[in-house]
């Protein structure tokens, strides 16, 4: 007899998203869709390119309306960036939440004064709530009377309240005939690549008006509804007589009309492994959000410090707990230190100035935090010689918790895996179009709302000096430079009308750099202010172009020796704007672009007759590009380098010598000259920008969120296949309590005395057939990484010693001639193979430099010919972490690095205090002191296979690879000759392998399985049937609500195979040889990495 059958539609698990971006114009492109409903508001909305803007002027509130469908019970979440938030009042979604509540996206608790978001720096709010009854078909934005505001966007996403909550329940047959049908299974002997999950067969339920209600008119032709979309999936459970049965998702696929009506619903179960997979499709790396992941600074602290790492979660020799989600490890990526003393050697790891201050006046001030900035100090602008690495233990953990699941996992606890890290391996942000946009300033002298179009009003610099020349005692007619005249003021900007200190119409250009949106403005400048505050360390182009000066001097302003009195004699003048800064924590200015005689504009040459003289002109364009700390201040002033052309030096030469001395007056406008002598005010051209370049490009002292330097192209499944492909890593899921158990395939299985026995199930009146299984396999099995062609390293040693498959140590294995000819590839999904190499650029040249690898990603031949890559394919590394003893005699070990101090390269990492201590407690552990009182150096690195560790080796190449131990305390290896390390290959696979090329045998049959057989499924456990053992492979056509025997297929296990299966992690291989791994095989519909059928 048939059980009544129950299919229940769930709310999502809390705070998942579902699907994308449901707004049709979230990032303000334009107003299209945007309105300003008429009501009681007397404000507005504006919508320049980019922006939703709400001012004070124009007092009173603002309210704004899009069209979208929202549904009544559902829970959704609002993502805004907010800028230039003045604290007053609140920003809303009226009337959205239950009841008619509002929704409160910003007011002064959430953004407190002076905080994130109050300025010119966007600030991300994200708020959930649940839909009332009103605004179901638009979303409504207010704001309050008196609230200033920017948003940059507004973005929705549906996502639920509870985990378990039902919102519908599916009308469906309870005959004999209705056709629902599972399939449950976790992997596939003759597929090695593939990993299984529950799926069911396509089954129909009718489209009833209660149907038609709960799928959200799904079967309307035209429906735009957002439920409504091909193959969107719903959280469900399938109940089958009252008792609680199997959780998953219902994936509608068609729907059936007749006569313009709909009849009938087309759909399939997904569960288990199949449920979290497709959880996960759409989601990319840089939507992982890592615990302490953001505002990430690029100093030599923060890098020294993640050395204290032991693994992912240990630090300090497990002391203490690891809480952050990256390391710095030694890893070379071409050609190091560009810029330095030392080009080419020695990572570059610049101190900042309070620490060199320490060391060599024993006294520091810690505000200095600036890099470049004179004194003991380096001038060489700075390079990237670091990555950070992330942890995969970390990776792993979050991604499947975004999922709604936890791992349990002994092989993931271990610490061989905890060493794992990710490298991207690039390192390049992934909003570089955002950074130059909220890191640039670009204004003109254009706004005439402050200030009238006058000449007067376009003048915003006016300044009177005295040049001084120094003259010899002659009587002839002598020409003296002054090639560097002390600098005018500093310009000012913003001010007052016509005052000539800064000008009222000097204003932040409408118009973005890049997408000629409107301007986002970061850096920012006030009234009257004398420079720009930089808000992030990195490359700055400072330009002008488009300014005329006018230039004055009287003869009443002449002194001192000599006489400018006929024809011979005058005054050469060039001069131009040029940029001073005041590095962060110090007190003065320093001039960084110089005006001389041979590269500035000629602002006239002269002679003589009257003794004064008036010129205007315009400027050539400047630019010039600096790096600049986070805290400096950036101002713009006149430069000039004059000639003068004195006759008769000697008259009225002093006894103290002779100066000569002029008053000059310069006045700058912001436009061109020919503009301004026709008084044509009223469009001026005049700009003034600072511009963040290779905004792409993180920079020494700079800041990254982890989350914007993931690729974009990245997918989380993905990563998942990767590492799952390495370790041949089998998944099974525990719906209750949304647990994925992960291992090895080697340990995967419990072993027999946790066997089942389902002897009395068998339907022994059906058919029972058995077979030898067939893999399908060619004769030449090749497990490796993929190839990446920008490599020249790895693709050099695969020409040479690999038969060209395209990775470093791949696993190639011959099978007999009874297998056909060909190529069976098994490819890593995701990562990319990588060389290791023993870097003389890092390490020292003596014998204890020699010893040390670090993986090498080298676009050329050598690091030294190779400069950086940026387009590598990821790969996954292991951490290294040595101990090595203080200098034998005259030797030093660790790796050279330039501090930043005069001396040319400090050997700065030779001992563990040297490298690990707290810099905030005693900065001057970090440098070179007495031997006899430093501890023993530690050494980081992250490689692919570590030759010179044998007995802890952790390879990861597919291959297996040559080794040895090497004792860094004595400066010897424990063996002569090289041992063999043992790749993924022989650690993970061989045991597979070995025993499908025995053909062992496949057992078809049927048996009685209820529905808690089927709750209870557990396919780590055995099967035991009349003496044999068996693991469980598939379960077929499993029908829920029928009582009938289930047919069932069964990998015979072999006794041979039960006792030499390991119980725990086996890292070691003494005795074999071998290579690399690879994939290839087309995956079956129930793959849990192709979720949808």
């Amino acid at each position: 007899m048939a059980k009544d059958i129950r299919i229940e539609l769930l709310q999502n698990r809390q705070n998942v998203r579902i699907g994308s971006q449901i707004l049709s114009n979230a990032e303000f492109n334009n107003s299209t869709g945007w309105t300003s409903p008429a009501g009681t508001c007397t404000g507005q909305f504006t919508f320049p390119s980019g922006r939703m803007i709400k001012t004070v002027t124009g007092a009173g509130c603002a309210r704004a309306t899009l069209p979208q469908e929202f549904v009544e019970g559902y829970e959704y979440r609002a993502m805004v960036a907010v800028k230039n938030y003045n604290g007053v009042g609140n920003l809303l979604l009226a009337n959205h939440a239950t009841g008619g509540a509002n929704v409160t996206l910003v007011n002064s608790t959430i953004i407190p004064s002076g905080t994130l978001g109050t300025g010119s720096s966007y600030r991300t709010i994200q708020v959930n709530w649940i839909q009332g009854s009103s605004n179901t078909t638009q979303l409504s934005v207010y704001a309050n009377d008196g609230t200033s505001i920017e948003l940059g966007y507004l973005r929705v996403y549906r996502t639920a309240v509870d985990k378990s909550s039902v919102f519908g329940i599916l009308d469906a047959s309870t005959t004999e005939d209705f056709p629902l049908s599972i399939n449950f299974s976790v992997n596939d002997p003759a597929n090695i690549d593939a990993r299984k999950g529950a799926y069911s067969k396509t089954f129909e339920v009718p489209a009833t008006k209660n149907n038609n209600k709960i799928l959200k008119n799904f079967n309307i032709a035209n429906s735009t509804h957002q439920d409504a979309q091909l193959y969107n999936k719903i959280d469900c459970r399938i109940i089958v007589g009252n008792l609680f049965s199997l959780t998953g998702l219902l994936q509608i696929k068609s729907v059936e009309r007749l006569n313009d009506k709909p009849v009938m619903y087309s759909c399939i179960f997904l569960g288990d492994n199949l449920y979290w997979s497709t959880n996960m499709e759409g989601k990319y790396l840089s939507d992982l959000q890592l615990e302490n992941s953001t505002n990430l600074k690029l100093s030599a602290k923060n890098i020294i410090d993640s050395w204290q790492s032991d693994n992912a979660t240990d630090r300090g020799g497990t002391a203490d707990t690891n809480t952050s989600p990256v390391v710095y490890p030694l890893t070379s990526y071409g050609r190091v230190n560009e810029t330095g003393f030392d080009y080419g050697n020695g990572f570059q790891l610049f101190r900042e100035k309070w620490e060199i201050d320490y060391v060599y006046n024993n006294s520091y001030n810690n505000s200095q935090t600036g890099f470049l900035s004179g004194g003991q100090q380096c001038n060489d602008e700075p390079v990237m010689d670091w990555r950070p690495l992330v942890w995969i233990y970390r990776m792993m953990h979050k991604i499947f918790n975004d999922a709604g699941y936890t791992i349990s996992s002994n092989f993931m606890e271990t610490n061989e895996f905890k060493r794992l890290v990710y490298a991207s391996p690039n390192f390049l942000y992934n909003n570089p179009n955002e950074r130059k946009t909220n890191f640039t300033y670009i204004g003109n002298f254009k706004d005439g709302s402050s200030c009238a179009t006058s000449q007067a009003n376009l003048k915003f610099f006016d300044d009177t000096q005295t040049w001084t020349f120094n003259v010899t005692n002659t009587v002839v007619t002598t020409t003296y430079e002054n090639t560097m005249q002390t600098p005018y003021g500093a310009l000012k900007f913003g001010g007052t009308c016509g005052s000539g200190n800064g000008s009222g119409r000097f204003q932040p250009l409408a118009g973005n750099i890049t997408t000629s949106a409107g301007q986002q403005q970061l850096l920012t400048i006030s009234a009257g202010a004398d420079g720009w505050g930089i808000p992030e360390a990195g490359f700055y182009r400072v330009s002008t172009s488009n300014i005329m000066y006018f230039l004055t001097w009287s003869n009443t302003t002449w002194a001192g020796a000599g006489q400018l009195n006929n024809s011979t004699s005058g005054m050469t003048v060039y001069g131009n704007i040029v940029v001073q800064v005041k590095r962060v924590g110090m007190s003065n200015f320093e001039t960084i672009s110089i005006v001389d005689n041979q590269s500035a504009n000629s602002l006239g040459g002269f002679q003589d007759n009257n003794h004064s003289y008036a010129y205007g002109a315009t400027l050539d364009a400047s630019s010039s590009t600096h790096y600049f700390n986070a805290g400096d201040l950036v101002q713009l002033t006149f430069g000039v380098a004059p000639k003068v052309k004195v006759r008769r030096p000697a008259d009225n030469f002093g006894p103290s010598g002779g100066i000569t001395t002029v008053d000059v007056r310069v006045e700058l406008f912001g436009t061109t000259y020919d503009d301004w002598d026709t008084n044509n005010a009223g469009a001026p051209s005049g700009l003034v920008s600072i511009e963040l370049v290779n905004e792409d490009t993180p920079v020494w002292g700079g800041t990254y969120d982890l989350q914007n330097v993931f690729p974009k192209d990245q997918k989380q499944i993905d990563f998942v296949k990767g590492v799952a492909h390495a370790f041949n890593l089998q998944f099974s899921t525990e719906e209750a309590s949304k647990t994925v158990f992960i291992e090895p395939y080697t340990d995967y299985y419990l072993p027999p005395r946790d066997a089942i026995d389902w002897s009395h199930k068998l339907a022994r009146n059906l058919s029972d057939n058995q077979s030898f299984i067939d893999s399908n396999w060619a004769r030449k099995l090749i497990f490796k990484y993929k190839t990446d062609d920008k490599d020249w390293r790895v693709n050099n040693q695969s020409e040479l010693y690999f038969d060209d498959v395209g990775d470093n140590y791949p696993q190639q294995l011959d099978l007999p001639d009874t297998y056909p000819a060909g190529e069976t590839i098994f490819e890593n999904p995701f990562f990319a193979g990588t060389y290791d190499s023993q870097n003389f650029g890092a390490g020292q040249t003596n014998v204890y430099g020699k010893n040390f690898y670090t993986a090498a990603l080298w676009k050329a031949s050598y690091w030294y010919s190779s400069t950086k890559g940026y387009e590598f394919k990821p790969r996954m590394l292991y951490y290294n972490k040595m101990t090595m003893p203080v200098p034998h005699g005259p030797l030093w070990q660790g790796f050279n690095a330039q501090d930043g101090s005069t001396s040319p390269i400090a050997s700065l990492f030779n001992y563990a205090r040297i490298q690990i201590a707290d810099v905030t407690v005693q900065p001057q552990s970090f440098y070179l002191g007495t031997p006899s009182l430093l501890n023993n150096a530690i050494y980081c690195s992250a490689t692919f296979i570590d030759r010179h560790n044998f007995t802890n080796q952790f390879g990861l190449s597919y291959g297996n690879y040559w080794a040895k131990d090497y004792d860094p305390a004595t400066n010897t290896y424990t063996s002569v000759g090289n041992e063999i390390g043992k790749g993924l290959y022989e650690r993970y696979y061989k045991t597979m392998i070995e025993g499908l090329q025995a053909r062992p045998k496949l057992r078809v049959c049927y048996m009685d399985l209820k529905i808690t057989d089927i709750v209870k499924l557990d396919f780590r456990k055995m099967v035991y049937i009349d003496g044999v053992y068996y693991r469980l492979i598939r379960v077929v056509d499993f029908q829920p609500h029928k009582n009938e025997p289930t047919k069932v297929e069964l990998h015979q296990f072999s006794l041979k195979e039960g006792v030499s299966a390991p119980t725990a992690g086996e890292w070691i291989n003494n005795n074999q040889g071998g290579a690399v791994f690879g994939g290839g095989i087309d995956e079956p519909v129930d793959d849990i990495f192709n979720p949808s059928p």
